[in-house]
């Protein structure tokens, strides 16, 4: 006599196995699917920041030309303004000379004379050559180069007080330096 219950359980066991087994390779299959889809992933995300990165250093060029194209004009600008000045110390070396004031005349010409230099050298050299100048200088001399910097401060402060005093100050009226009252 056979056992109703051992063909049920030899029944089962046929029925558990083949389950157990497709259960084991869905999720093989499910674990192969998510190291690739992982692996993707990463790769998107590799090739992203890549991207991103090479945009960030075409983005840092751009800017950088761009402040260097600036950099340039200004450069060309105050290397002219320069000259200009040197051509005016020149005038007034001309006038003293001619009002017999030699010695003075001596040194505001020694002026325009470095003047003009200093404009010759900003138009004929690079901002960066201009910039390793000026770092050169900085370091060889440290107390020239503070004493001139704090000296082109104060320059600068005035030259900035007084235009924006000609601004403010309506055309033909009276500046309150000059003893009139307001």
């Amino acid at each position: 006599m056979s056992d109703p219950h051992g063909s049920r359980s030899d029944q089962l066991g046929r029925d558990v196995r083949p389950n157990a087994e497709h259960s084991q390779a869905a999720d093989d299959d499910l674990a192969q699917s998510a190291a690739d889809q992982a692996r993707a992933a990463t790769r998107q995300a590799r090739d992203t920041v890549e991207q991103v990165t090479r945009d960030a250093r075409a983005m840092a060029d751009q800017v950088k030309e761009q402040v260097h194209s600036t950099a340039d004009r200004q450069k060309d600008a105050a290397a002219q303004q320069m000259g200009g000045w040197a051509q005016a110390l020149r005038t007034a070396s001309d006038d003293l000379r001619s009002r017999g004031q030699e010695m003075a005349a001596s040194y505001v010409g020694q002026a325009a004379d470095g003047l003009d230099r200093a404009s010759g050298t900003m138009r004929t050299r690079d901002v960066d050559e201009l910039i390793g100048t000026v770092e050169d200088f900085a370091r060889r001399q440290p107390v020239a180069f503070l004493g001139g910097a704090v000296a082109a401060g104060f320059g600068l402060a005035r030259f900035m007080r007084s235009s924006a005093e000609r601004r403010r100050s309506p055309a033909g009226s009276a500046r309150p330096d000059q003893g009139e009252v307001r």
